[in-house]
């Protein structure tokens, strides 16, 4: 058994990071996942878990190293204090019973507290000022997405909440709080399918220029497959030409199904339950406590991970099998996400498509491979509006 279940914590990442820039614009890419927010912009690639909470008090500074950039704390106007990111996700609760609730995982998150502080800090990260750049009073310019199935229902929500005028303060780390202002019109906000983004990432070198084969590859059958945490997103492309009813999404298809069901085995094997939320820290360690009478012992669980892990992946194979059957139909399969990088061995060994010889399976960092695949779809936003940017 060689699964690390570090691997499948949700990363924290921030760097600074020298992109590509128009005159007059700041676009920043923000895909702000269940998982995770992912931020792309002139300056910096950013990533840090999907979860915040109100401050139960102060948190002591830590002086450098490990666990010294994981801290982030909000302040809106109304003087209240969250904490975000991944100290707050390891300061839930096992016994916390709202940790599952629709404000994390479910579609009307968009509304709740939880969800703004989480798209403020994401596009401050996106226009902090450093050695790379600086947006100054360039006009921001949000580009974002939402799974081809929910686009129609959902945009209207998403971009209501952008829209606006944002003003509040963020702590990074030990650094100091800093101010951000900014007001964004229904036109500074862009929405498409999530999985365009990694359709415009792969189109793109590492310098955000069009790759010497991105015309060939839009020429081609193409058929993006984008497992993300809460849903796994399937995008074909047919000669540069998308039918959305050929779009589908699956929501028991991504890795909250995987730390669900590993969750549940844990819950039957040593009556030690934990929320789906709650797992995050778990993953630190790979082990759990199995309470035997008035002791507790620890048990490590990464086997039941990889059984689950391969369990889902192999479902999501036979989906996209029934559903498209790419060896037949298509050149070129995309693999994409962080999701998709946790299983991209089953992927590209799977004989499905190791052996068929007819289709090609890409990674979703084929644009850029210096960059973790979870910035694929945020990276192609950027790229996106770049585009959109440069053509007025």
């Amino acid at each position: 058994m060689n699964l690390n279940t570090k691997d499948y914590r949700t990363r924290t990442i921030f760097q600074e990071r020298d992109s590509r820039k128009l005159p007059g614009f700041w676009p920043v890419g923000l895909d702000i996942g269940y998982s995770a927010v992912k931020v792309f912009s002139g300056n910096a690639v950013v990533c840090f878990p999907s979860y915040a909470a109100i401050s139960q008090g102060e948190a002591l500074a830590l002086p450098t190293g490990n666990g010294a950039g994981q801290s982030i704390l909000y302040r809106g106007e109304d003087g209240v204090v969250w904490e975000a990111g991944a100290a707050a996700q390891d300061r839930i609760s096992v016994s916390d019973t709202s940790a599952g609730s629709l404000s994390i995982y479910g579609r009307s998150r968009y509304y709740s507290p939880m969800f703004l502080v989480l798209a403020r800090i994401g596009i401050a990260a996106g226009i902090r000022k450093n050695a790379f750049g600086d947006p100054g009073t360039k006009k921001l310019k949000i580009q974002t997405g939402l799974p081809p199935k929910y686009i129609v229902t959902d945009r209207e929500d998403l971009v209501s909440v952008l829209c606006g005028e944002h003003r509040f303060e963020v702590k990074f780390g030990n650094g100091s709080w800093e101010k951000f202002f900014f007001s964004l019109d229904e036109e500074d906000i862009s929405v498409i399918d999530q999985p365009q983004g990694t359709l415009f990432s792969i189109a793109a070198d590492p310098s955000l220029k069009l790759m010497p084969g991105a015309a060939q590859l839009f020429s081609s059958r193409l058929l993006v497959i984008d497992p993300g945490f809460g849903t796994m997103d399937m995008f074909p492309m047919i000669k540069r030409t998308v039918s959305r009813d050929q779009c589908q999404t699956f929501p028991e298809l991504g890795m909250k199904q995987v730390l669900k069901d590993t969750a549940d085995e844990i819950l039957k094997r040593c009556r030690f339950e934990i929320p789906v939320p709650a797992m995050q820290r778990f993953l630190d360690t790979g082990k759990v406590l199995v309470k035997n009478g008035r002791t507790y012992s620890q048990m490590e669980f990464a086997d039941i991970l990889e059984k689950h892990s391969k369990d889902i992946c192999n479902k999501a194979v036979e989906k996209i099998m029934e559903i498209y059957n790419p060896p037949v139909e298509f050149d070129y399969l995309v693999l994409t996400a962080g999701t998709g990088e946790a299983w991209k061995e089953y992927f590209f060994n799977h004989p499905c498509f190791k052996d068929s010889g007819t289709v090609q399976v890409l990674p979703g960092n084929y644009g850029d491979p210096t960059l973790p695949w979870l910035f694929s779809n945020a990276r192609g936003y950027f790229v996106y509006a770049l585009s959109r940017a440069a053509a007025g």
